[in-house]
């Protein structure tokens, strides 16, 4: 799913940098060439990464326990930033982490920074 968002953006490059310009308040050169170009290549980079990761489990000795690592879903993740103008390519790399664990994230500022 993760390149197939990556696919849509690289296809549409210039309308999202056009809106990523607006919102931001940055030349349209700049989110075309740097900020869009960087949420691809992370969709990307993630898309594949995700497919590298297993559980696992480390024993500790000393205690005499098992720490396990398990990586599935576990519902809604939420995100709020005190940025006000929370970027795209910001926004996406800071939800990133929620993907692996969960159906759905969601991304808001901070009431007390608006």
């Amino acid at each position: 799913m993760l390149n197939r968002v990556a696919d849509i953006l690289e296809s549409r490059l210039d309308e999202f940098a056009r809106a990523e310009s607006r919102d931001q308040g940055k030349p349209v050169s700049l989110a075309a060439t740097v900020d869009i170009p960087r949420a691809i290549h992370n969709f990307r980079f993630f898309a594949n990464s995700i497919l590298y990761q297993v559980n696992s489990s480390v024993v500790q000795e000393r205690t005499g326990t098992i720490n396990y690592v398990q990586r599935c879903p576990v519902g809604v993740a939420g995100l709020i930033s005190p940025v006000k103008n929370l970027g795209f390519f910001v926004c996406f790399f800071l939800l990133r982490p929620t993907h692996p664990v969960c159906l759905f994230a969601v991304s808001g500022t901070s009431p007390s920074t608006c």
